[in-house]
């Protein structure tokens, strides 16, 4: 007779592994297409609320902050100034 605690380890086994294929997956996919998008930058602006109209709702805010700080050269940590344009690509 097989322990209660052999299925339990076994379940969990399964289900970090399924886990880490799911994720591997996503990562490894690539987009269908890119969108670039010119935006000027607006007095009161930040790269956070800018980032959440351009990214795709199933991104993570932070991964396009990233995306477009390093695009435009910009360190995310410093404020934008108005009138900076930014390019912005959309992967979708």
């Amino acid at each position: 007779m097989v322990k209660r605690s052999t299925i339990i380890a076994g379940l969990m086994v399964i289900g970090v592994l399924t886990a880490g294929f799911s994720a591997y997956s996503h990562m490894t996919e690539k987009p269908k297409y890119t969108i670039r998008y010119d935006y000027t930058v607006r007095y009161g602006d930040t790269l956070w609320d800018i980032a959440n109209q351009f990214k795709d709702e199933s991104q993570d805010v932070r991964e396009e902050v990233f995306m477009i700080a390093k695009f435009n050269g910009l360190d995310a940590n410093k404020p934008l100034q108005p009138g900076t344009n930014l390019r912005i690509e959309v992967y979708r």
